[in-house]
């Protein structure tokens, strides 16, 4: 299966808060080198003008070879129409 640029998870709510991730890879001469993760407003386009939601988390990627954990550090963002995703 080859893996695309983008893949984004299912929508998830928590509250009245709509959520996905999003996961870019990144490529170096037509070859995934690398990827970010990031955690997104999947509707943002659509909401009210001066929208924002606040939000407090944490994103980990579990490595299986060789076995190691990379974790981001925790994160508190201010998620806007500017600024619909961060990761």
């Amino acid at each position: 299966v080859a893996l695309r640029d983008r893949v984004y998870s299912p929508i998830s709510k928590s509250g009245q808060c709509r959520w996905r991730l999003l996961l870019h890879a990144e490529k170096s001469d037509g070859v995934h080198t690398a990827f970010s993760i990031f955690l997104e407003v999947p509707d943002a386009a659509t909401l009210p003008q001066g929208w924002t939601r606040h939000a407090e988390f944490k994103l980990a990627v579990h490595n299986q070879k060789p076995s190691r954990r990379v974790t981001r550090p925790y994160a508190s963002h201010l998620f806007s129409a500017l600024e619909p995703n961060l990761g």
